[in-house]
């Protein structure tokens, strides 16, 4: 990607100013996303722009000044398609984190970053627009929901126990609660867990059947079913014709693909959305953790601390 001198400077916009870092920071990720399109470009796999990725393609023809982070979503199908493919076919530097390519991975949704480390070395700041930073794009699946109500009210609320019942799991709580709680799960979903194997992965498998289970001909809804967990609302769910198409729109210095029916998503999703809200969805910025390791990096590669300097320092 091509990116003129003027993108990297610090910058206010709609009242906000974006320093230089994040400019180099949302580089890095518009890089890592060309590499997502063109893997699912050759596989026939669609995707669309998500959260606030999306809103700050239709209000701002980029970045909401305020983000940090690119969102997209994937109808689960596709997802799976592209955890298959593109292990093989991203650059070697890059990670596809998903709880089945990574048995450390505690997460339903998919994250696919530039690297494992921050790095001032040469080629990774080339790559990646003079960015040091482990960068990434998260994926998020959209599963089919059920048209009655009161079937998608207990399905959200077994899931939320399920959920309960993982943060026992991976806690630091003696064998026999964590036993306790498994028991649960083989009430709640009428099955015999295999003691003999790790029960974690099993509860989880289950989740992810769980949410997985309705086809399109049995809905006319999708949505995110951790988001309906975690709002307490099953109305946190979507028309499927709003997505049965995606608009390329203008992105930065390139195009994403948005749904065909973005302006209904969005206004379920924030109401007036063309009216800017400065808030802060997560730990912004996301670089800030990454800084200490950076530290750590110069004390044993010292060749590097004028770069830094001049990076931190433009």
């Amino acid at each position: 990607m091509i990116f003129e001198d003027d993108f990297f400077k610090t910058e206010e916009i709609d009242g906000y100013e974006v320093p230089s870092m994040m400019k180099h920071a949302w580089a890095a990720q518009i890089e890592l996303l060309e590499d997502i399109k063109k893997v699912c470009k050759k596989h026939d796999i669609r995707f669309f722009a998500d959260y606030g990725t999306l809103l700050g393609t239709i209000r701002h023809k980029g970045y909401i000044p305020w983000d940090d982070d690119l969102d997209i979503g994937m109808l689960r199908s596709d997802v799976k398609r592209f955890i298959e493919v593109a292990r093989d076919e991203l650059p070697p530097n890059c990670r596809v984190l998903n709880r089945h390519t990574e048995p450390a991975y505690k997460d339903i949704m998919t994250r696919v970053v530039n690297s494992d480390h921050a790095s001032l070395e040469a080629d990774h700041m080339e790559k990646y627009h003079g960015c040091p930073f482990v960068v990434g794009v998260d994926i998020f699946p959209y599963d089919y929901v059920p048209r009655d109500r009161e079937e998608l009210s207990t399905v959200v609320t077994i899931l939320k126990a399920m959920g309960e019942v993982m943060k026992i799991l991976w806690g630091t709580v003696d064998d026999s609660v964590k036993a306790d709680a498994a028991r649960q799960v083989e009430v709640l979903c009428g099955v015999n867990l295999d003691w003999s194997k790790p029960i974690d992965t099993q509860v989880m498998d289950l989740y992810e059947n769980l949410i997985s289970m309705y086809t399109e001909e049995e809905s006319d809804r999708i949505g995110i079913y951790t988001s309906m967990v975690s709002t307490g609302s099953i109305d946190y769910c979507f028309d499927k014709e709003w997505f049965s198409e995606t608009i390329e729109m203008p992105f930065e210095n390139t195009t994403i693909p948005v749904p065909v029916g973005y302006d209904s998503f969005l206004r379920k999703r924030f109401g007036d959305y063309m009216i800017p809200r400065i808030s802060f969805a997560h730990d912004y910025p996301f670089y800030k953790g990454q800084i200490a390791e950076i530290n750590k990096y110069l004390d044993k590669n010292p060749q590097y601390r004028d770069m830094w300097e001049k990076y931190i320092n433009p």
